[in-house]
């Protein structure tokens, strides 16, 4: 799905999938976020890139966090000689497998195979392609989450992984699964403060749906909600917000 001239939706919901992937188009080369989760995923992802004519290298692979389902096929694209980064929180346990990655939920899937990640704590802003992008770390969800931003076609896009997911038609902001061995709630609801004033305007979640406009309001919301939620009633369900202008 192309989600503006330069920016696609490669995997995800629409193609079967439960974890999405997306792709920056530069000059010479792609920027993938998220790796895919099995060979499904991988020949959805190539699908893709071949019907929008995308037939460019994957030179840079983003991870938005150490879970199973987002890194899986990372020593596919490391074999197909991308460059793949990490947070340092999230490094170790991509390069080592195991609880922090959650793979014990994907057993039926065989073995994790392991790959190396280029460490990036988000100090500095990269140019990857012709696209500036920042790193920000956002521990919660896990201990290695992290949002990136960037500019693309005159809109200003953050894919936030799993730190931040949006319901059916952009009625609703949530955070991600709570059940991580390194979830962390307290400071999950000091991440979600940290992007409640950031203005954007493509949220780009992990999983589910995505949402092209007002995406500041799906910031601001969910750590309003996620303060009332976590601190005052500890609630095991999910977070939920109403749009402002719902």
């Amino acid at each position: 799905m192309r989600l503006s001239r330069h920016l696609y939706q490669v995997c995800g919901r629409m193609y079967g999938s439960h974890q999405n992937v997306y792709v920056l188009e530069g000059e010479d080369g792609l920027v993938m976020i998220d790796t895919g989760r099995d060979a499904k995923d991988i020949q959805t992802i190539q699908s893709q890139l071949k019907r929008w004519h995308l037939e460019k290298p994957v030179k840079h692979v983003l991870l938005s966090h150490e879970h199973y389902e987002h890194i899986a096929m990372g020593s596919f694209w490391q074999s197909q000689q991308a460059v793949i980064y990490a947070h340092p929180e999230a490094a170790e346990a991509v390069r080592k497998g195991g609880l922090r990655t959650a793979d014990y939920a994907f057993a039926e899937l065989g073995d994790y195979q392991r790959f190396d990640v280029q460490e990036w704590d988000g100090t500095e802003t990269k140019t990857l392609e012709e696209f500036e992008i920042t790193l920000h770390h956002a521990p919660g969800h896990s201990a290695g989450s992290v949002i990136y931003m960037t500019e693309t076609d005159g809109l200003r896009v953050m894919f936030t992984g799993d730190t931040l997911l949006v319901t059916e038609l952009c009625h609703k902001a949530r955070p991600g699964w709570t059940g991580g061995i390194d979830y962390d709630e307290e400071t999950y609801v000091s991440t979600l403060r940290s992007f409640a004033g950031m203005r954007t305007d493509m949220i780009l979640p992990g999983h589910g749906e995505v949402c092209l406009r007002r995406g500041e309001v799906m910031c601001h919301g969910a750590w309003l909600i996620a303060r009332q939620t976590f601190l005052n009633d500890h609630a095991a369900h999910p977070l939920e917000v109403q749009n402002a202008d719902q």
